[in-house]
């Protein structure tokens, strides 16, 4: 196969296995496993084998759970070439191609994981942008001392439709259904109607899946086409009009508030209302949510539909009564829903009024089934439908029409996980190794033109242009069309720049005299917090005697606890200058807040990124923004993948100098206090140029264990290592138990010395 094809395979139909340049073979996260199999439906595709053996197997159209609840170390969606982007959760990111009717109705946001709401079911809005349908039911039963139906009850059918347009923007049709009454009043007969029809448009105005925040707005217009029967079918129809948001509270707690008005066009049939609903949820088992809201009405207006009339129909009538202005109903309900799938929930929650005004609610108890359409679940599906006509039988001047629509696999389901390729997904444009300058800028030229951003990286041997961002059509012909440039290939893996697809030569960061990624290894070492002058001072001296090129010392310290010492903030960052003015160390020291960032970087000569902020990629995007290195420390829940992509965004934002430190993630072992997994280190610097360093101090969380696994870091292949090292760990003012003295210290690295020279590597 010539050199200018090698990269160029894309996963097609195949009728006999293929033999796949070694260029093309998957790592090993993307290979079939038994521990990872998938249930997958439809086509056939190419699968690459560890001996690069292409073979045909099926695969499907929709993304696996783990896309969708979470970044795996695979996408199981082969149109979605972000699935596993850093809302973690895969959302929002799939081409034109993706969800129903071809790629026309998009799949639901995935970022927010919180409950909709089960109370106000007409006008409580979830704030996400969802591709679903809603069953509703609600027993409504009616007080005693209404005068007009004297007790009883309403019973409510429903099916409410939400559909993505983009990912801000839906069609919702939140009213239908059929309505059934069933009065104590001797003199009125048992009634059953079908509703009014509400239908509209809700867009996503703010979104922000690293703060938990979410606002959308919308507007709703009901038509006035039910039966008179049952009080619907009164006027010429009402807007309304509405603010949603969602923010996590309190750690857990997922809260939705939602503010609308109820404008009738014909102000005499109906009345104006104001509302303001409340939702609460916490998950308190595994997919089981205890929910809580609070609901208030207050009526602004009056009709003139039922002159002298002082009570309304809360959520569901507008009766447009004469003496209701000024009213005003609380109400609360309680309840929960259980995820039995991330795209099948059922709720059921009871409501009932605070106050003593209660007009037609004596209380009510609703149910729903919520079913959603995730990217690409029906896209593989052959869709047949039947268009039905239903006459109630008792009421023959009532039809309702409608189109009901199935869809079936197009194959049969095969188990099965399979590599990734996506023909759009972002490329490196390789130049030739006699290119121009002049060339170089063309093509820089060629690929903004295209509205993709040029990242250029000089190598050794070959310049390369990653080309990242939104592509258009016919993109990679262009770009192979530029002057200087030898062939353009893909990149595969979510990650773009921190790709070693994009830059196949180890990155090397120095700061000072500290060098990691070179081959050397770089020993990073400290305090947990800096405490005072003599302190560091000490510490630095007795580390750069053992040979540690970088101090390390907490100046801000974000705790889990707002009693536990929090660092002296610019003073404690002052004592480290001046331990580097007298040692010559470079300076590691954690920046918490976007805010300190300008502050940080004036004193420290590598900024740390803690375990607690991977995630927060405002701050990421701030350190990326900066000129001094980044230590990014992985969560203890994090994903590898997640590290990668917390490290796109500093490389995507203008940093190159990232380092990847490993700390330890949480699982259910309690002896320590992480779990190390020195496996990542091997993983890592398979997938990805930039330096890998362990942290052996919080990895263990035990001063006994951090010899043995900072040397068996460096058997694992780690470019550096971070240490926590006190003069006296028992008087400590933070993480004392899992920090070394100085005499352990000294030991430590004797040992690593040795496990370096075994194994052919340099301290």
């Amino acid at each position: 196969m010539p050199a200018s094809a090698q990269h160029s395979l894309k996963p097609e139909f195949h009728s006999q296995a293929l033999k796949a340049p070694a260029a093309l073979v998957q790592p090993a996260a993307y290979q079939s496993s038994d521990s990872y199999v998938e249930p997958v439906i439809g086509n056939e595709a190419v699968f690459t084998d560890e001996q690069g053996n292409i073979s045909p197997v099926s695969y499907t159209a929709g993304c696996c759970d783990s896309c969708t609840s979470g970044c795996a170390d695979v996408c199981c969606d082969p149109c979605c070439g972000d699935c596993c982007d850093p809302c973690c959760g895969g959302c929002n990111s799939c081409c034109d191609g993706c969800g129903l009717f071809g790629g026309l109705i998009k799949p639901s946001e995935r970022c927010f994981d919180m409950i909709s709401p089960i109370s106000n079911p007409l006008f409580f809005e979830d704030p996400r942008t969802l591709t679903e349908a809603r069953l509703i039911y609600a027993n409504h039963n009616i007080p005693n001392s209404q005068p007009l139906l004297q007790g009883g009850n309403v019973q409510y059918w429903a099916l409410q439709l939400r559909a993505a347009l983009t990912e801000r923007l839906s069609i919702i049709a939140t009213k239908d259904g059929y309505i059934d009454i069933h009065a104590n009043n001797p003199a009125l007969p048992d009634t059953q109607g079908w509703a009014d029809v509400a239908l509209g448009l809700k867009y996503n105005l703010i979104r922000d899946p690293s703060t938990q925040f979410l606002l959308s707005g919308g507007v709703v217009y009901e038509i006035d086409m039910g039966a008179h029967q049952v009080f619907q079918g009164n006027g010429d129809g009402e807007f309304h009009l509405f603010l949603t948001g969602y923010k996590r509270v309190f750690g857990g707690v997922n809260w939705i508030s939602a503010s609308g008005f109820r404008l009738p066009t014909d102000t005499n049939a109906r009345s104006q209302m104001w509302y303001w609903s409340n939702h609460w949820d916490y998950e308190v088992f595994e997919d089981l949510f205890a929910l809580f809201e609070v609901n208030w009405f207050h009526w602004m207006r009056s009709g003139d539909a039922l002159p002298g009339v002082n009570f309304e129909g809360g959520d569901l009538f507008n009766l447009g009564s004469g003496s209701v202005a000024g009213n005003d109903i609380v109400t609360a309900a309680v309840g929960g829903r259980y995820k039995f799938t991330d795209h099948a929930i059922l709720g059921v929650g009871w409501e009932f009024p605070l106050t003593h005004r209660r007009d037609l609610l004596h209380d009510r108890l609703a149910t729903t089934a919520i079913s959603d359409q995730n990217a690409g679940i029906m896209s593989n599906h052959t869709f047949f439908g039947y268009w039905f006509t239903f006459t109630p039988p008792d009421h023959p001047a009532i039809r309702l029409s409608g189109l009901f629509l199935c869809a079936s696999p197009a194959e049969p389901f095969v188990y099965r996980s399979f590599p990734q390729y996506q023909e759009n997904d972002k490329v490196i444009l390789v130049m030739q190794r006699n290119h121009t300058e002049t060339d170089l800028d063309e093509t820089i030229g060629r690929v903004e033109g295209l509205g993709l951003k040029a990242n250029v990286i000089v190598g050794t041997e070959r310049t390369v242009i990653a080309a990242v961002g939104d592509e258009r059509d016919g993109y990679k012909e262009t770009l192979e069309a530029c002057p200087g440039v030898a062939e353009v290939l893909p990149i595969l893996a979510p990650y773009k720049m921190a790709s070693i697809e994009v830059q196949p030569e180890r990155t090397v960061i120095r700061a000072g005299n500290f060098e990691v990624g070179g081959g050397r290894i770089g020993v990073i070492a400290g305090p947990c917090s800096v405490e005072c002058q003599e302190q560091i001072l000490a510490s630095a001296q007795a580390v750069k005697k053992q040979g540690a090129t970088a101090l390390r010392g907490g100046a801000f310290k974000p705790r889990t606890s707002p009693y536990s010492f929090q660092g002296l903030k610019e003073e404690g960052l002052k004592l480290l200058a001046s331990a580097r003015e007298a040692t010559g160390l470079a300076i590691v020291t954690e920046v918490v807040a976007t805010d300190d960032v300008e502050l940080v970087g004036k004193y420290a000569d590598i900024l740390q990124i803690g375990a607690r902020n991977m995630q927060n990629y405002r701050l990421l995007e701030a350190v990326g923004n900066q000129v001094r290195p980044v230590l990014l420390k992985r969560g203890p829940s994090a994903t590898l993948d997640e590290l990668l992509l917390a490290a796109e965004y500093i490389l995507d934002a203008g940093n190159p100098n990232v380092m990847l430190c490993e700390r330890g993630i949480r699982t259910f072992e309690a002896h320590t206090r992480f779990t190390l997994p020195l496996a990542s280190v091997a993983w890592l610097q398979a997938r990805t140029h930039l330096p890998v360093v362990v942290d052996p101090s919080h990895g263990t969380g035990h001063t006994d264990l951090v010899p043995r696994m900072a040397s068996a870091s460096i058997a694992a292949g780690a470019d550096g290592l971070i240490m926590e090292v006190h003069p006296d760990p028992s008087r400590a003012l933070s993480d004392g138990y899992q920090s070394l003295n100085f005499d352990q210290f000294a030991k430590t690295m004797e040992m690593c010395r040795r496990v370096a020279d075994a194994v052919d590597r340099e301290l």
